[in-house]
């Protein structure tokens, strides 16, 4: 484990409950987004600020994505709750 890496002492309903938090969270930001892309040239905001919200929108996808993974794949030690 590297020094980046931390150890969540996390029940499977924990988990669960995150897992579906994050899929939400995944959900909007794809929707806004879809948005964003379709009203790029009809936005009052300059493009590059409007690109750069866009791609701040995609980041935090991105995140979310990663962190959903990562949860899915956690090793789980069964301790009855």
């Amino acid at each position: 484990m590297s020094s980046q890496d931390y150890t969540l002492n996390l029940s499977q309903s924990e988990v669960s409950v995150l897992v579906s938090a994050l899929a939400i969270a995944e959900f909007r930001y794809t929707s806004d987004i879809q948005l964003f892309e379709s009203n790029i040239d009809l936005s009052p905001i300059p493009q590059p600020e409007y690109v750069e919200a866009l791609n701040s929108y995609k980041s935090r996808l991105s995140i979310c994505e990663s962190l959903t993974q990562k949860l899915i794949n956690l090793p789980l030690n069964s301790q009855g709750k």
